[in-house]
């Protein structure tokens, strides 16, 4: 029997999603459930790790059951995943020391306010992200200083850390695999942006012992078989992890340099398709990896916003267009690249007000996907890349399809 789909993983921040995905980038199945935050109390967030692997694991097999494509028709499996999030584990037991602690947690604060001076400009440009409490930098320095147990753990070489990438791969591997990837890393202060590899003074300034992070691999790699016991014995080769906005990127064929999307939810987040030389951040821009390998690797520019109020009024709509458009002309500044489309997803995105608008304020093209899951899709596409399901980013791009186009006043005069 031929294996002739692709099994996708998007662990968001409130939702997970899986998908099976064919060879024309068709979705043949696709499940989604929600995952409980926990709120301790005021300005922490956390979720509990077993949670999200039992979550994702019962929709994989739900979906592959829905979809009619069994585990032996499954050619590889791809992780897409909310970045920054922080969980430790016992390499031992396999079990979490504590509830995984969310991206958005504000407990770091006061270390990454003692820190900040410490760690200077030049930290932020070897690393390529600005010292911010959510990184997972902060939050994991939080959690060794904090919490004896976690502590007491890394000493002994039995804690592990990862983020919600690493958390899935060991479970799906039945903890024969402790990796991670350069795009999730470039966005956690741990990195150095050039190098690809552990920023040994970031560890040194923050205490982190290099023995409970998991090894950096690129984000197309045949990192592991999954167990035999969890698809009804098939092996499955896990051939591709990203952070969530990297790839939502691929999944809106966002792959050549220059391209840009922008997703408008809750916030708006932009990422710019920067090539393949790192851009330290300025301007309220960073860099993060978006997806490759080492001396391979495309960098990006990104940025955020919250969109704060009723996200159908017309002011609130195009309040957050104009801080968009005032992102792209930065991006297009600091890059010397002229943005001519920009492609948009999000919640907000099913307003032609939204989308009419942005393509006026900027006199550039705007496009709405057809297919909204561009996140999920993105991780099968990784992974269907490494193991050549698919031969190239470019045919990637080809299977992108377009629901609407909006041009700018001008040219539709």
């Amino acid at each position: 029997m031929d294996k002739d789909h692709i099994l996708a993983i998007d662990c968001g921040t409130t939702l997970i999603k899986t998908a099976v995905v064919g060879r024309d980038g068709t979705i043949a199945g696709l499940r989604s459930a929600e995952i409980r935050t926990i709120v301790p109390e005021s300005g922490r967030a956390e979720q509990d790790p077993d949670e999200i692997w039992n979550t994702g694991y019962a929709l994989m097999l739900q979906t592959m059951k829905e979809s009619g494509v069994p585990p032996h028709r499954i050619a590889a499996i791809g992780i897409a995943n909310q970045r920054e999030t922080a969980i430790v584990w016992s390499k031992r037991t396999g079990k979490p020391y504590r509830n995984a602690v969310l991206w958005y947690d504000r407990r770091a604060e006061g270390l990454c306010s003692e820190m900040k001076e410490i760690i200077g400009e030049n930290g932020v440009r070897r690393t390529g992200i600005y010292t911010i409490p959510n990184t997972s930098a902060m939050l994991l320095a939080c959690l060794l200083r904090n919490d004896p147990q976690i502590r007491h753990g890394a000493e002994k070489n039995e804690a592990l850390f990862g983020n919600v990438n690493t958390w899935l791969l060991w479970k799906l591997t039945g903890g024969k695999a402790h990796y991670t990837d350069i795009s999730n890393m470039s966005v956690t202060q741990l990195q150095n942006a050039k190098e690809l590899e552990y920023d040994s003074k970031m560890l040194d300034l923050l205490n982190i012992p290099r023995n409970i992070l998991p090894e950096i691999k690129g984000t197309g790699e045949m990192y592991c078989l999954t167990d035999e016991k969890l698809f009804a014995g098939a092996e499955i080769p896990v051939a591709g992890m990203l952070g969530d906005q990297m790839a939502a990127s691929i999944g809106q064929g966002c792959v050549k340099k220059g391209d840009v999307k922008s997703t408008f939810g809750t916030g708006c987040l932009t990422v710019m398709n920067a090539g393949k030389v790192y851009v330290p951040p300025a301007h309220g821009l960073y860099s993060p990896v978006l997806w490759g390998a080492r001396k391979k690797a495309v960098y990006g520019l990104e940025s955020f916003f919250e969109i704060n109020g009723d996200r159908k009024d017309k002011a609130v709509i195009e309040d957050a267009v104009l801080q968009n458009a005032e992102i792209i002309r930065r991006m297009e500044k600091f890059t010397g690249q002229k943005v001519k489309t920009i492609r948009i997803d999000g919640g907000m995105s099913a307003s032609d007000h939204l989308c009419g608008y942005q393509a006026d304020i900027l006199g550039v093209t705007v496009e709405r996907p057809m297919v909204k899951e561009a996140t999920v899709l993105g991780a099968a596409y990784q992974a269907g890349l490494t193991i050549r399901f698919w031969d190239s980013l470019e045919e990637i791009g080809s299977l992108w399809k377009m629901e609407k186009r909006f041009e700018p006043k001008t040219l539709r005069k």
